[in-house]
C-alpha cells in the first residue's frame, strides 16, 4: 500500500447466514457477500447501471431503495475497497461477541458456491471484545466504511 493514501476501514457482517459467514471468514481467510443472485461481477462492465439492471429483475419483491442498498454494498466491495485496507468483522455468534480485523490481501474474486463475492483478508491473530469499541461504529449496514470510529480499529490493528 502506498504512504501517500490512508487505508480505509470497512465493517463487514456475516449476512443472513451468519454462522456460515463467521465459518468462512475466519477458516478460509475472506470476507465475502453472498448475493447468490449476481453473476460474477468482474465479468460485468463496471457500472452500477448493470449491475443494477442484472439484480433487479431477480429480486423484484425488493423496493428501489431496498435494490439501490444492495446494488451499492457489491460496488463497493467490487469497486472501492484496495489492498491494504482494513476490514471489521463483528461477530454475532461466540459468548462474547469478538470483533475481527484484517487487511485486505487481494483484489475481487468470485467462487461458485456460498458467499460468492469474496476477498482474501489476512487478520489479527485475535479477535476483540466487542465492549473495545464505540457502540456506534459498526453501523447498521452489512456493508459500510466506517469513518468516525475508523481510528479505535486502526489502534488495535497496528498492536499486533
Amino acid at each position: 500500500m502506498a504512504d501517500s493514501k490512508e487505508r480505509n476501514v470497512w465493517c463487514i457482517k456475516g449476512g443472513n447466514q451468519d454462522w456460515l459467514g463467521h465459518y468462512l471468514f475466519l477458516t478460509e481467510d475472506v470476507v465475502a457477500l453472498d448475493e447468490a443472485c449476481m453473476p460474477d461481477l468482474s465479468q460485468l462492465p463496471q457500472t452500477r447501471e448493470m449491475y443494477k439492471a442484472v439484480y433487479q429483475p431477480q429480486n423484484t419483491h425488493l423496493n428501489a431503495q431496498m435494490v439501490g442498498m444492495y446494488v451499492g454494498h457489491l460496488w463497493k466491495f467490487v469497486n472501492d475497497i484496495d489492498r491494504g485496507d482494513l476490514v471489521v468483522y463483528p461477530s454475532r455468534l461466540e459468548e462474547e461477541e469478538k470483533v475481527y480485523i484484517g487487511e485486505v490481501q487481494s483484489d475481487y474474486f468470485y467462487v461458485d458456491c456460498c458467499y460468492r463475492h469474496r476477498r482474501r483478508v489476512g487478520w489479527h491473530k485475535q479477535g476483540f471484545p466487542k465492549d473495545d469499541f464505540s457502540s456506534a461504529a459498526f453501523g447498521s449496514s452489512r456493508f459500510t466504511v466506517i469513518k468516525k470510529y475508523a481510528g479505535e480499529f486502526t489502534t488495535k490493528w497496528e498492536s499486533r
